[in-house]
């Protein structure tokens, strides 16, 4: 569907915003946020969501710093990779 997949970009986009504008990113990752984190890349599945912008976003809005959030999406896929 051409409407859903253009809901989804804008969600994203809407989410790449906030995450620029996000000024709190300092924390580590904590167990709560993996699975915040783990459960905005479940959503990402549905098609127009990236998995890798809503990962991040996700874990600055958290407060992550930027740097982990920018390696964590990344590290997440590998378990994935092997089933």
């Amino acid at each position: 569907n051409i409407l859903l997949v253009g809901c989804m970009l804008l969600l994203t986009a809407l989410l790449l915003l906030l995450a620029d504008k996000a000024k709190n990113t300092k924390k580590e990752v904590s167990f709560l946020n993996a699975v915040l984190i783990g459960v905005s890349q479940a959503i990402a599945m549905l098609p127009g969501i990236s998995r890798s912008g809503a990962t991040f976003s996700t874990s600055v809005l958290l407060g992550v710093d930027r740097t982990r959030a920018a390696k964590f999406p990344f590290l997440m896929v590998f378990p994935l990779l092997f089933l």
